[in-house]
């Protein structure tokens, strides 16, 4: 009985050093994803109407951000201030924009940002941004958190938690607003964004995967509604349905 042969000596090398950049690769990646884990948690920690702009710059200067931006309006036309950060990794995504499979973990691109807006001082609104590019290159899926003081200039009328998702060719979003005057449990419900999927080969391929819980409660509202259920995300086995937690 004969011997498997042993790979010859280049082979052996192109697999080696495939090995490292996938390596090294997976390990970058996978440090951005808990960067922006690290400033969500210190976005969660704010408290809109009592936390100071003072606790928004050191944040910001954290993850090298930029302070001082017009926020325009947004909570007081009079006096009012914004500060934003974003987070992503320059080279994986000129990585990706390439070819996916240059990118094989996480999104062929994806960034997160925080916008903090400050009115006499004080934390007035908060708004929180994931857009990350699928494997297909060709669809987007946009997450949005708007946490707003309850009396914002922008007279949202709605209730004080809402959970919105459309689609859009080559355009997923999954945007959730709340404002002060919603419960803890809304609140708890809104800020749960689990950013794992990012690390994970292929990416994330729905909003339903960064916010469980507000997919679990836009279901609630849609079968109370009578509304259909996204096509997207009801077919994707990476989302929760509610049966399954009955």
């Amino acid at each position: 009985m004969s011997r498997p042969r042993p790979l010859p000596l280049g082979c052996a090398s192109i697999l080696i050093l495939l090995t490292i950049f996938f390596g090294a690769e997976y390990a970058s990646n996978l440090q951005t994803q808990r960067q922006t884990d690290a400033l969500f948690l210190d976005l969660k920690g704010l408290k809109i109407g009592e936390s100071t702009d003072k606790e928004v710059r050191r944040i910001v200067q954290r993850y090298g951000g930029e302070a001082g931006l017009t926020a325009s309006g947004f909570c007081n036309p009079q006096d009012d201030d914004g500060h934003s950060v974003a987070i992503s990794n320059g080279t994986l995504n000129w990585l990706g924009q390439r070819s996916p499979l240059l990118r094989p973990f996480g999104n062929r691109v994806w960034t997160a940002s925080a916008v903090f807006l400050t009115s006499n001082g004080n934390v007035c609104g908060i708004l929180y941004f994931v857009r990350a590019f699928r494997g297909d290159g060709m669809s987007e899926v946009a997450v949005d958190v708007n946490y707003l003081q309850a009396f914002s200039s922008l007279d949202f009328t709605g209730p004080p938690y809402l959970v919105d998702i459309y689609m859009r060719k080559g355009f997923l979003s999954f945007k959730t607003t709340l404002t002060t005057n919603a419960s803890a449990e809304q609140r708890t419900h809104a800020l749960d964004i689990n950013l794992t999927c990012l690390s994970h080969a292929g990416g994330c391929r729905t909003g339903c995967e960064i916010m469980p819980s507000a997919w679990l409660d836009f279901q609630r509202q849609a079968q109370s509604q009578g509304w259909p259920l996204p096509a997207e995300e009801q077919g994707d086995s990476r989302c929760k349905k509610l049966v399954e937690i009955r």
